[in-house]
């Protein structure tokens, strides 16, 4: 199509936007139609190219780092349709796109807390302060599954757990304390099945297992112990038919692949 050096190929309103060096292009697959949407002046003050994209109602989201702080841009993938949303963020990952708007990580004077973007002059929002004042929830692994969003977050009573948002502050819980009281069950690898959350936590027991969640306290329960008065190393989490797959690290350097319903 065009010898420019792409990466980020992200497909957007039926064209291909990528980034090429310091700069934004979209392709419909022809030469020319291969073209320059936005450049970036870099002048030494950027340290970070174009990153984090995220499709968010056929507009795609991206971030640019300027110096010590991060630019939220968004486009649909033409040079009068890119924006900048918001500047001067402190702090920004794990994007994910969710009931319309882009869901993210966002430090401020809350701490690292779950923010959210409709793309608008607003800017961007705290969705809850679920670890109130400077103290960060510092919520990560975002995902979304029957229709809410997953992620794993801390509180100060009772540590890292599994979290789920319906997008408001009032639909934004805690699913279920795994590992009781200030403990952590270190929930992590969020999968996505349909309707249903694979996840690895630890309850205090059994070590560190394979958990599924359909976002209810009572729907979120042990599925297997694999590794008997042990935890387990799961590797690669993969859904596919609406099973997970994945490897399991055994202690004597073996690796088996398993899989769930």
């Amino acid at each position: 199509v065009k010898d420019i050096n792409p990466s980020r190929l992200t497909v957007v309103n039926d064209k291909l936007v990528f980034r090429s060096g310091d700069d934004l292009w979209v392709t419909d697959g022809t030469d020319t139609g291969t073209n320059l949407i936005k450049e970036f002046d870099t002048n030494g003050s950027f340290s970070e190219l174009p990153t984090n994209f995220t499709v968010v109602n056929n507009e795609l989201y991206f971030t640019v780092r300027v110096n010590d702080s991060y630019e939220l841009w968004v486009t649909d993938g033409t040079d009068t349709g890119t924006r900048l949303v918001e500047e001067n963020l402190p702090r920004f990952n794990s994007p994910v796109a969710f009931n319309n708007q882009l869901y993210f990580k966002f430090s401020d004077d809350l701490g690292d807390e779950l923010y959210v973007s409709d793309g608008t002059e607003q800017g961007a929002v705290v969705v809850k302060d679920i670890n109130p004042g400077l103290a960060s929830s510092s919520p990560f692994g975002l995902t979304v599954s029957n229709n809410l969003l997953f992620f794993a977050a801390i509180d100060a009573s009772t540590g890292r757990e599994l979290w789920v948002s319906d997008g408001t502050e009032q639909g934004t819980r805690q699913v279920k304390d795994i590992n009781p009281g200030s403990a952590w069950s270190n929930a992590g690898k969020l999968v996505a099945s349909d309707n249903l959350l694979f996840f690895t936590a630890d309850d205090g027991s059994t070590g560190n297992e394979l958990w599924v969640s359909d976002g209810t306290n009572a729907g979120t329960k042990l599925v297997k112990d694999i590794t008997v008065n042990g935890g387990t190393t799961l590797i690669n989490p993969v859904v596919a038919n609406d099973q997970l797959f994945f490897n399991v690290f055994r202690d004597d350097d073996s690796v088996e692949l398993w899989v769930s319903d």
